[in-house]
């Protein structure tokens, strides 16, 4: 009985982590309260995937940002929380060189190749202004393969 228990416990569990991000890679837009733009991301296994954003901002700059994520599912199959940093660089009057932070909640649809999402991205301009943008919610529709 404790066998056929424990053997249904990590099936459970294994089937959680393999659901937590079913998609290889997803390519959209993601809309923004400071920047928004084109995305895509890679999802490296269940756990961790790499995010890269082309983005203009509403004082017409542009920004290229890589962040690294962490993935964690939640609620029910197809949703994931992630959260994750990384770096920006870009420019147009001025360079832009500065850190960012990601925290957000996705949702893939089961059997359709679409994930969307809702995230919050603060990031720090650093050198050129020190200039903090916290007010960075944004989103996102991916299609995913």
């Amino acid at each position: 009985m404790k066998k056929a228990f424990l053997t249904l416990l990590l099936g459970v569990a294994a089937t959680v982590v393999l659901h937590a991000q079913d998609y290889g890679w997803g390519v959209g837009v993601r809309l923004g309260a400071y920047d928004s733009g084109v995305s895509a991301k890679y999802n490296f296994n269940s756990a961790a995937s790499m995010e890269a954003l082309l983005s203009f901002t509403y004082s017409n700059e542009t920004l290229l940002t890589a962040l690294y994520e962490r993935n964690i599912p939640v609620i029910d199959r197809g949703f994931t929380f992630y959260y994750g940093c990384g770096a920006h660089i870009g420019g147009n009057r001025h360079l832009l060189l500065g850190a960012d932070g990601i925290a957000g909640l996705e949702y893939h649809l089961p059997n359709v190749p679409l994930a969307f999402s809702l995230d919050y991205k603060p990031s720090l301009d650093l050198f050129s202004s020190m200039k903090p943008h916290f007010d960075n919610f944004g989103l996102g529709i991916k299609v995913t393969f």
